[in-house]
């Protein structure tokens, strides 16, 4: 089901389209509820800061897309923003509430923002989902540094690079990581540390490391 909206009455045509595709039995009310207020944002960013002509929602099973064509307008510029607003705002409590459950996903491709967010089950979801997703083993740890960063060199299209490890961490990979990854990347890019069958300790050594490291914790 793809909804163009125009600039005129955005928070009802983002609502009816909402409405309309269901997508609050799908994924749950307060997800839906959260989503729908976050796109209702984006939409005005779009046509206020943009100057967009268009603004499409596309709602499928376990995705949902946000495409305009107005300038470049990352999710990072959300959430970072010196005076973050209703934007930022919505954006933050996606990430902070919903973190394990939802991906967001920023592109800027053949003149559109593209912002995906989906539903995430498993890690292979993710790879499918975005190519922004680099897969490492921790015997290229050493390597690892460098391999993302020339990554994120030749893909900086991307707003947010997920890096998935291929098996389970230990507390020394997530040392590592942690003191790496910290900062995001060079380029610009936030990194979302994905984790599958973490423990709570692990996780909190982690962010004891880190704080603004965002991980992304699945069961397998």
């Amino acid at each position: 089901m793809n909804v163009e909206i125009s600039g005129t009455d955005i928070n009802k045509a983002v609502g009816k389209a909402f409405f309309e595709s269901c997508i609050g039995d799908i994924w749950g009310e307060d997800i839906s509820s959260s989503i729908r207020e976050f796109a209702i944002e984006i939409a005005r960013n779009a046509f206020t800061h943009g100057m967009a002509s268009k603004f499409i929602i596309a709602f499928e099973p376990h995705k949902i897309t946000l495409r305009d064509d107005g300038k470049p307008f990352s999710l990072s510029q959300l959430t970072n923003h010196s005076q973050q607003r209703g934007g930022g705002a919505a954006a933050s409590q996606i990430q902070t509430r919903f973190k394990d459950q939802i991906l967001i996903s920023y592109i800027r491709h053949s003149d559109e923002n593209t912002m995906i967010l989906a539903l995430i089950r498993a890690a292979q979801d993710i790879r499918d989902i975005t190519p922004c997703t680099v897969q490492f083993n921790m015997g290229s740890i050493t390597y690892l540094y460098e391999d993302l960063m020339q990554f994120c060199e030749t893909h900086q299209e991307c707003g947010v690079v997920y890096l998935v490890p291929e098996y389970a961490l230990s507390y020394s990979d997530g040392g590592i990581l942690a003191r790496r990854f910290q900062n995001g990347t060079r380029f610009g890019q936030r990194v979302v540390l994905v984790c599958t069958d973490i423990s709570t300790g692990l996780e909190e050594y982690i962010k004891g490391i880190a704080p603004d490291l965002v991980l992304m914790k699945i069961r397998s």
